[in-house]
């Protein structure tokens, strides 16, 4: 599945009440490239795995008018990384049947569904919607990709190479979580992977 396909195949199946942040489309595509074996390359960064194939595409898709933009300003509140603007994309309304058209010619009714059932899987669990639960999930299964299997207590190390921070308890969560969606299958107690 192709960067174009993943963003618009996201974008237009994600329930319309459920706001997309930056943070939220880069770790759900993440997720859902990684359940479908997608090609979309991800780099470790400050919220977990980023792709700027993603946000090139949205960029893009934005420019060209197909998805709305918005952003809200929080001048007393900012990130970690000194950020205090949330951003937010949406499709437009008038153009979501072409999308759903092209989208059905380019990836087919059989991968679309593929799609929507990986996203169904994924918004199940309550940490779909929180972008931070995702950012540390995102992160422990990039270190799983790349570490292979590890036991609990490695994972504090590894992510400060990557200039993170996960606790125990996080990655335990993340665990669950990354094992009900089918990107992880728990082994024993001390283990993650």
């Amino acid at each position: 599945m192709n960067v174009l396909a993943l963003v618009l195949g996201y974008l237009s199946a994600e329930d319309e009440n459920i706001p997309i942040g930056r943070t939220l489309l880069q770790k759900k595509t993440f997720f859902l490239n990684e359940i479908l074996n997608g090609s979309t390359k991800y780099i470790p960064y400050y919220y977990g795995p980023f792709s700027t194939e993603v946000a090139q595409t949205v960029n893009g898709l934005v420019s060209t008018g197909i998805v709305r933009e918005w952003k809200e300003s929080f001048p007393t509140q900012q990130t970690p990384w000194g950020e205090s603007t949330r951003y937010g994309y949406e499709i437009i309304d008038n153009v979501r049947t072409s999308v759903l058209k092209h989208l059905n010619d380019t990836m087919g009714a059989d991968s679309y569904k593929q799609l929507i059932d990986a996203l169904d899987k994924i918004n199940r669990n309550d940490e779909s919607q929180d972008y931070h639960a995702l950012s540390i999930a995102a992160k422990v299964y990039q270190i799983l990709k790349e570490k292979g299997e590890l036991c609990l207590s490695d994972f504090p190390a590894e992510a400060k190479k990557l200039k993170w921070e996960l606790i125990p308890e996080d990655v335990t969560k993340a665990a669950k979580f990354l094992e009900k969606i089918g990107l992880l299958k728990l082994c024993s107690s001390e283990q993650v992977a």
